[in-house]
């Protein structure tokens, strides 16, 4: 078993050599873990190194003994996991999934399985990447019914996965953990090179005989709608857990997977833990609620899983049977072998909000939450809450003028000092980096703003108006053409080159109380600038500042935060989302003028405080 991970030195020498075809990567590193464990002699897992890889693997082998005390099969998956390509993980969504998530997932689908019929059980991973989930379950498989790895390969485990070099990979990992205990398999593995979101998992036999998969465990791929093909994106649409917002590749994943499933057979995934909040997710929480699935969620908040990317999941393990509840806990990694039973929240389907988001708390907590919402009415019911502006490329609209004249403001960047007629811009901020009202004038940059006024809406400047008007920043964008062309990945037309990439948020009318996308605390800045522009954040609009002035008030007391972090996105140390859909639901009561004057005049914050949540929670 691998505790610590391979060391950074080993890795970077392979990014070194990433020039080589996965399959030449693949001889020489695992020509290197059988010389290291004495397989030598063994090995028809990978063909022979030709002089040149042989060369590179002595290197590796220097490498791996100067750092490395051992070469475990862990440590293989890994490497392999590392080796695909920034492009392909993109597309993919490949990712290595730790060892003790792995078994735990696995442990806990076993308890499901009747041990009679151990050697008949069917087990699949549905994206299996270089096969660390088949790895976990054949160990088991072997371990705990002394079933043969020959045995396992042809009846009990299952592998799909739409990359040939994954497929191949996972098909070395189980040859290997074979030939580790002294047994030899060449041929008879149940591993697919297809796209799982369009195979017909009764093409299989052994699927088929059983009448489907008894478990399927895995960590579906991750790729954003933005990322996917249009391909892929015509065969998520099929799916009715995809037909909300933007569907990620993700989603899909528990369809088929579900579908896929025999009778009383279930689930275990590791996946991102938004699907229970956001709006891709609905057609999926609908569709779950509809089957009366049986759920047992563990969620890891705002903690990392994945030590390479910054991803927020839970383990998610799903019953393919009726019983109309999810039992739902949030732990940390640490905590995770001791959970037990007593640790959960049942939660009915019938209380849970799909189009909102579940809600997935105590019974205390959800009461709650619901008195603050139903206060009054809603924020968002009362007041806009907008996004900034768009340019899909800041590095070149927005700038801090390096000097200035009467008439225009002078930008370096990488093509060198270029004028832009001062008339052409306007201010902007970032509320992101905001943390008071001092900070904005400090922060204050200027944007290039090619638009004007036509009517009570904001248009695009036309092009030849451009060019005659404004010479010097016609030629400046001029010099970035090329780059705003790639906007979009370069598969979206706008009105014009040199236009923003969105046209949100170009004419924001009132006084704005600033806030950034995620926050470890309220951030809330006021500006009575009516025409300052503000990007990488929201703002809550209004004509009148006195009301953005208690509302100011309001939210910056711990009880907000505290239903901010009940009912919002959890990021890492601590951060949550003050995203539109998450504030959009809290309750401002119907304050007398009295109320609020005194509200807007309290400067002791604890004293505000307990006034807030006795007004708040008296309210029935």
């Amino acid at each position: 078993m691998s505790l610590s991970g391979v060391n950074r030195n080993i890795l970077s020498f392979l990014k070194q050599i990433n020039y080589l075809k996965p399959h030449q990567i693949d001889a020489l590193i695992v020509a290197t873990f059988l010389e290291y464990n004495n397989l030598v002699s063994a090995n028809t897992i990978v063909p022979k190194l030709n002089d040149a890889e042989t060369m590179l693997q002595q290197q590796f082998i220097a490498k791996w003994h100067q750092y490395q005390q051992s070469f475990y099969l862990e440590d293989l998956i890994e490497l392999f996991e590392f080796v695909v390509s920034p492009a392909e993980k993109e597309v993919n969504g490949a990712v290595y999934t730790p060892q003790y998530i792995r078994e735990y997932i696995v442990n806990e689908v076993f308890k499901t399985i009747d041990e009679r019929e151990s050697a008949h059980v069917v087990i699949g991973d549905l994206s299996c990447g270089c096969g660390g989930f088949l790895m976990t379950v054949a160990q088991k498989l072997h371990q705990q019914y002394g079933l043969t790895y020959t045995w396992i390969y042809q009846h009990n485990i299952v592998g799909v996965d739409v990359a040939l070099y994954s497929v191949n990979r996972t098909k070395i990992i189980l040859k290997l953990l074979a030939l580790l205990d002294n047994e030899v398999v060449e041929e008879g593995m149940n591993i697919y090179c297809q796209n799982s979101l369009s195979y017909d998992f009764n093409d299989i036999d052994v699927v088929r005989k059983r009448n489907g998969f008894d478990a399927i465990v895995g960590n579906p791929p991750y790729v954003s709608s933005s990322k996917m093909s249009s391909a892929t994106k015509s065969l998520v649409a099929r799916f009715e857990v995809a037909k909300s917002g933007k569907a990620d590749l993700y989603i899909p994943f528990f369809q088929l997977a579900i579908e896929a499933l025999r009778h009383n057979g279930i689930l275990g995934y590791i996946t991102v833990n938004n699907f229970y909040r956001s709006v891709n997710g609905r057609a999926l929480r609908k569709w779950l609620a509809n089957n009366e699935y049986y759920i047992k969620l563990i969620d890891f908040g705002g903690e990392q899983i994945f030590k390479s990317r910054t991803t927020y999941t839970c383990l998610c393990f799903i019953h393919n049977k009726s019983r109309g509840c999810i039992d739902y806990v949030k732990s940390t990694k640490k905590n995770l072998n001791g959970l037990l039973d007593k640790d959960y929240v049942s939660i009915e389907y019938k209380h849970l909000d799909h189009f909102k988001g579940w809600l997935l708390a105590s019974k205390q907590m959800a009461n709650f939450i619901s008195q603050v919402e139903k206060c009054g009415k809603s924020l968002g019911a009362q007041y806009p809450i907008v996004n900034g502006f768009a340019t899909l490329n800041n590095k070149i609209y927005v700038f801090r003028p390096v000097t200035e004249d009467d008439h225009t403001y002078t930008i370096e960047d990488k093509y060198g000092l270029f004028r832009v007629e001062k008339s052409l811009c306007k201010d902007a901020i970032k509320p992101n980096i905001l943390q008071s009202e001092e900070d904005i004038l400090s922060y204050m940059e200027k944007v290039i703003f090619p638009y004007r006024m036509n009517g009570k809406k904001m248009s695009l400047i036309p092009e030849d108006e451009l060019m005659r008007d404004y010479p010097l920043a016609y030629r400046y964008l001029s010099a970035h053409k090329t780059e705003l062309a790639k906007r979009d990945n370069g598969m979206r037309e706008y009105a014009a080159w040199y236009g923003y990439g969105r046209s949100q948020a170009l004419n924001i009318p009132g006084y704005k109380l600033l806030f950034p996308y995620i926050a470890e605390h309220p951030r809330f800045i006021l500006t009575d600038r009516k025409d300052l522009l503000f990007y990488n954040g929201y703002a809550i609009c209004s004509d009148n500042i006195k009301e953005l002035i208690f509302l100011k008030k309001i939210l910056s007391t711990n009880l907000f935060w505290k239903y901010i972090c009940a009912t919002s996105k959890p990021y890492n140390n601590g951060y949550y989302a003050l995203a539109k859909n998450y504030i959009k639901y809290f309750g401002i009561p119907n304050f007398s003028e009295e109320q609020k004057e005194r509200i807007i005049q309290e400067k002791d914050i604890d004293r505000l405080n307990i006034y807030i949540k006795e007004f708040y929670l008296s309210i029935e």
